[in-house]
């Protein structure tokens, strides 16, 4: 007998928090809508599985444990069946240090409280129900935003129309993934979902969940305010929304909530369509496993650390010189933007070297639940949806989904062919980890896969 349970709890910070997802704070001037944790719980009456997704750019390993440690002392679930992701929002509160900023540490307190809440809350709501699993596909509203160039080099996001484009550097993975909880009335209880493309749409200082939000206002539209719908992000560290061909039916421009609501109501649409096709079961035998991996920080090379002290010395220098300077403009521009990057990446190799003498590794857990013939894998990651995909074509069970930014935050993991160009793998404490991270993540992610298929 399966039962299942669905709920949700608001996460919103207060206004005036610093939002985090670009190189510097924004101050928060007010709500555009609210931001929400979603849990499902399902219970076959041995094992209890639990999903939580979170409005957030990413997840702190602190809080998972605390947020673990909460859900077991009330309803009594081990932490390996209960896992924690961000939808990967961009204008919400710091989660993590990854850029160099910390958070409003009252409400960091808070999250885990938060976030157990809704997961204790769903546990109480479960009822004797059926799941249906099922996967559409939507191929118009994600790109790979790592292109080839003409003169050899691979950029990130080179702007929309770039006649030096070449071609994509990399693939995308448009399958769109469902979980259909209902009770046993048929009545739809939860639409979990699960896509991959980065969660930057809106941008602005307005507090907003962005396209998962508006897929959950579209869903809730259609099947009714009660539904539950938790959006899980899949291997999106190279994915992205822009197409560089131009905006074609999407709204011109491609940013800001016009284009976040166009999004989120194709997903909705979509999403609808596969669970009004997916049949359902009570039959389902449900596993978890976790594995959590020790990974080596990059090392950052000697050359590399000098020429960043280097850099800020020069740049500590000149601010010092302007200062002292009578005849300076007290109303001069700001630093460029291309010496407040490098200025930015200089700190930041710094940091990672530093965090390299402390401890030479970073753990990574992975997860992975069984929900009858089809696996859901969790990872800390922003991994590269070539990761993904291998995850999906070498798993035993189908259909399997991949989720990102769960149980922790490492940063970028890219493919070791990207190495060396673009944006994602330039050192930073938002890229750490050595070459082969992915291919460790992926490896560990099927060989438990293989286990719970074995047992």
């Amino acid at each position: 007998m399966l039962k299942v349970g669905a709920a949700q709890v608001t996460i919103t910070p207060p206004v005036g928090t610093p939002l985090a997802g670009y190189f510097t704070p924004r101050i928060s001037r007010g709500v555009h809508d609210d931001l929400y944790c979603r849990a499902v719980v399902l219970d076959d009456g041995q094992t209890v599985l639990v999903h939580a997704a979170c409005d957030l750019i990413s997840i702190r390993r602190t809080l998972v444990l605390e947020t673990r440690r909460l859900v077991e002392e009330a309803i009594g679930v081990p932490g390996h069946c209960v896992a924690i992701s961000a939808t990967h929002i961009h204008t919400g509160p710091y989660t993590s240090r990854l850029l160099g900023h910390g958070g409003e540490e009252e409400y960091l307190a808070l999250l885990p409280r938060l976030i157990a809440g809704a997961i204790v809350s769903a546990y109480h709501t479960r009822e004797e129900g059926r799941i249906g699993i099922g996967t559409g596909r939507v191929e118009s509203i994600a790109f790979n935003r790592r292109f080839r160039m003409r003169d050899g080099s691979v950029q990130t996001n080179p702007g929309v129309l770039n006649p030096d484009i070449v071609a994509p550097a990399g693939p995308i993975d448009p399958q769109l993934g469902i979980l259909k909880l209902v009770d046993a009335a048929d009545a739809l209880r939860a639409l979990w979902v699960n896509y991959t493309v980065h969660t930057d749409v809106v941008g602005g200082d307005l507090i907003s969940a962005d396209y998962p939000g508006y897929l959950a206002r579209a869903v809730q539209a259609v099947e009714g305010a009660p539904v539950v719908v938790p959006y899980a992000n899949g291997a999106c560290g190279d994915i992205n929304h822009i197409n560089v061909q131009g905006p074609g039916a999407a709204p011109a421009g491609q940013r800001g909530q016009a284009h976040a609501r166009w999004m989120g109501t194709i997903l909705a649409g979509e999403a609808i369509r596969t669970c009004a096709e997916t049949p359902t079961t009570d039959a389902v035998r449900l596993a978890a496993a976790s594995e959590t991996l020790s990974i080596p920080i990059r090392d950052v090379p000697p050359e590399q650390l000098d020429a960043a002290r280097a850099l800020l010395e020069r740049l500590e220098a000149e601010r010092q010189a302007a200062q002292e300077d009578p005849t300076a403009d007290p109303y001069r521009p700001a630093p460029s933007g291309s010496d407040f990057i490098e200025e930015f990446y200089a700190r930041a190799a710094l940091a990672v070297a530093a965090e390299r003498e402390q401890e030479r590794e970073a753990p990574a857990e992975v997860q992975v639940f069984r929900i009858g013939d089809a696996a859901i894998c969790f990872n800390p990651a922003e991994l590269f949806v070539e990761f993904g995909l291998r995850i999906k074509a070498g798993s035993p069970f189908q259909p399997t989904f991949v989720v990102e930014l769960a149980n922790a935050c490492v940063g970028y993991v890219p493919t070791p062919e990207a190495f060396g160009q673009g944006y994602e793998p330039r050192t930073a404490p938002s890229s750490k980890l050595v070459p082969e991270a992915g291919d460790r993540l992926v490896e560990a992610t099927l060989r438990l896969l293989g286990q719970l298929n074995d047992a």
